[in-house]
């Protein structure tokens, strides 16, 4: 199942305005952008330096995006940007799951 499409980041200008106004928190596998609102919505970006290849480029952002959807009950209204990192290309699910939650925690967006 994917991430909902009222749950997604889609413009440029929430993207822009995450970037200049949100705060971050850094992770092994994955850094956070992400700026408290009214509303959940979630951006991932998996960049060519991350993995050459658009297949492993999709499937770390559908595992990404699952771990996300799965724990959307869980915090609280937030804009956030997943910027994934290299590391996470050899992660587990489980492992990317425990770094999602300790991000969040760390952010004070977990409930």
């Amino acid at each position: 199942m994917a991430l909902g499409r009222e749950y997604r980041l889609r413009r440029k200008k929430d993207f822009q305005l995450l970037q200049e106004k949100g705060q971050f928190v850094r992770g092994h596998f994955f850094h956070l952008l992400f700026l408290v609102g009214k509303e959940k919505r979630i951006g991932i970006i998996v960049s060519r330096k991350i993995a050459s290849r658009a297949v492993d480029r999709n499937r770390l952002r559908r595992r990404l995006a699952e771990i996300a959807r799965l724990s959307l009950s869980r915090f609280q209204p937030a804009k956030i940007i997943i910027l994934a990192r290299k590391a996470a290309l050899t992660a587990n699910f489980s492992e990317l799951q425990n770094e999602w939650q300790n991000l969040l925690r760390e952010a004070k967006l977990w409930h």
